[in-house]
């Protein structure tokens, strides 16, 4: 009645808008995705790595004795590589290593130039402390976990949001209503102060008789006045719901709700058992809680690994191969040939260690293991 325009809106046209730009929804929204990158994080841990090195190093040494003779030498060396970590919680690692070595020969003792090259591979198998596929698929497993955690998460904040926009769409629909109530409760109070100034007139009332009729109508002023905030409170109320702040132009508006109020209730209800349990397995609070217990029994078990001792099995394998000048046949030394060597593996070495190591005491694993079983519990 003030001119404002006004922008009808039925129960179903404010949920679909809340959905779409409801300022709370689309930051929930943002959590499921950094939820996936850290799964993608957890799983490019077993991606394979290629690496590289170059070197140049220039030495004098001077003479110590016949046998020893002063020597200026030169030494260019590289290495390449590849490594990868292996769901056991292993590392393998293979790298090739060609160098050169020139010197001025030392009075004939040592070849001017020498070309080697190496091949070797070796792999780093745990035992006992973070040890085999439980412990090293445990971060991914719990990336994942907190991934469906994050997804009911944002399923509870819509499923909470549009419960929201329900609820303030009919305390919107009661303001209305009840600012028609009042309006009408003050058209009642005005028609009994009109017929008691009348009678008051006619002289079949005393003056002082319309004071109670004036407070009357005041009161009921006050309330139409209220009335009339209220209404502005609960439109506010919906369109920060609706509403991202990118289109100011919903403030200038009325917001008039134009669904009917009618309600039909079921004849046959289901039993309250049966809908506890579908609430119970399907409440995306209550999932989103098994998904955190499931992360925390993860940590807790990469946890009680850790107190073990470690114990890991170390093997290698390696190929050597030289090449150098040879004074005697007139050669001279080529990478190739030292390149031919070390693949042919013509003086392999290989070797298998065991390492062993425990903290004293291990109270830092310990207590980590003890706080990460209280999360369970706690969860």
């Amino acid at each position: 009645t003030d001119g404002t325009p006004v922008k009808e809106m039925t129960l179903d046209e404010a949920l679909l808008r809340g959905r779409r730009w409801n300022v709370g929804i689309k930051e929930a929204q943002v959590l499921p995705e950094q939820a996936r990158l850290d799964v993608v994080f957890a799983e490019a841990g077993f991606q394979p790595e290629f690496y590289g090195a170059a070197g140049f190093a220039e030495s004098e040494r001077p003479q110590f004795n016949t046998f020893q003779p002063s020597i200026t030498s030169q030494t260019m060396d590289a290495q390449v590589g590849w490594r990868q970590r292996v769901i056991t919680g292993g590392l393998f690692d293979l790298a090739f290593q060609p160098a050169r070595f020139d010197s001025d020969g030392g009075g004939g003792f040592f070849p001017s130039r020498q070309f080697s090259a190496v091949w070797q591979a070796s792999f780093r198998q745990p035992l006992l402390r973070g040890a085999w596929t439980d412990y090293s698929l445990g971060d991914i497993a719990s990336a994942r976990y907190r991934m469906r955690q994050a997804d009911f998460e944002f399923d509870r904040s819509v499923q909470d949001t549009l419960l929201q926009i329900v609820q303030a769409y009919w305390e919107l629909v009661f303001a209305r209503e009840n600012w028609r109530v009042v309006r009408s409760a003050l058209g009642v109070a005005d028609e009994q102060l009109r017929i008691t100034l009348e009678r008051i007139r006619v002289e079949q009332l005393a003056p002082r008789d319309r004071v109670a009729d004036e407070a009357e109508v005041a009161r009921r002023r006050e309330e139409l006045i209220t009335a009339e905030n209220a209404i502005r409170d609960r439109e506010d109320d919906l369109r920060r719901l609706l509403y991202d702040g990118s289109e100011a132009s919903i403030w200038r508006y009325n917001l008039r709700p134009i669904s009917p109020i009618a309600a039909t209730p079921q004849a046959d209800l289901p039993s309250f058992e049966s809908l506890v349990e579908v609430a119970v397995q399907n409440r995306p609070d209550l999932r989103a809680l098994r998904s955190s217990v499931a992360a925390a029994e993860v940590v807790a078990m990469q946890a009680e690994s850790d107190v073990l001792p470690q114990l890991d099995l170390i093997s290698s394998y390696s190929s050597d191969g030289v090449s150098s000048n040879d004074i005697q046949n007139g050669t001279r030394g080529t990478l190739n040939r030292a390149f031919r060597d070390a693949t042919e593996q013509q003086f392999p070495d290989w070797s298998l260690r065991l390492e062993f190591a425990i903290p004293i005491g291990n109270h830092a694993a310990r207590s980590r293991a003890r706080r990460a079983n209280l999360e369970v519990e706690r969860r």
